[in-house]
């Protein structure tokens, strides 16, 4: 299985409803509230394979197929270089 967790050189404070990532020194931030907020801290806490499993019972109307929705989500976290798999 893998995981997911901060890419290195990345800062992160969680501040409860919302979340801050920024690559350092430089930024930019990148600000996470709500859903998102909750995917991001469900992602760097288990298994990638199960983060939609995980993640759905935070969706409306519960039961949603949601692992789309999450992957092009993590995806584009990776993308911007906060988040890195690793096996």
């Amino acid at each position: 299985m893998s995981r997911l967790e901060l890419a290195p050189g990345v800062a992160v404070i969680d501040e409860g409803l919302t979340v801050y990532l920024a690559p350092l020194p430089d930024g930019p931030i990148a600000v996470l509230d709500d859903i998102a907020a909750s995917i991001f801290r469900l992602a760097v806490e288990g298994a990638a394979e199960t983060l939609a499993d995980r993640a759905r019972a935070d969706f409306d109307p519960p039961g949603a197929d949601v692992a789309e929705d999450v992957e092009r989500f993590i995806a584009g976290l990776i993308a911007l270089g906060l988040l890195v798999r690793v096996p």
